[in-house]
């Protein structure tokens, strides 16, 4: 059985992703403001875990102990 679920993605995580060159490169280019390109970089992170059916949450726990 397979369980969906909707993954919440923090800012602080989100921030993180931003401030990776290559993200910050792609950012810049298409001339977002700082709550355009958060939104799209959470989106993209959501929709990533769901299709591959990723349990961030999971995984952040795990790290975590």
């Amino acid at each position: 059985m397979l369980i969906q679920f909707n993954p919440k993605i923090t800012g602080a995580f989100t921030e993180l992703v931003l401030d990776s060159p290559q993200v910050s490169k792609v950012v810049d280019k298409l001339e977002l403001t700082d709550d355009e390109a958060h939104e799209l970089v959470k989106a993209s992170i959501i929709a990533a875990f769901r299709l591959y059916k990723i349990n961030i949450n999971d995984l952040i726990n795990h790290l975590r102990d």
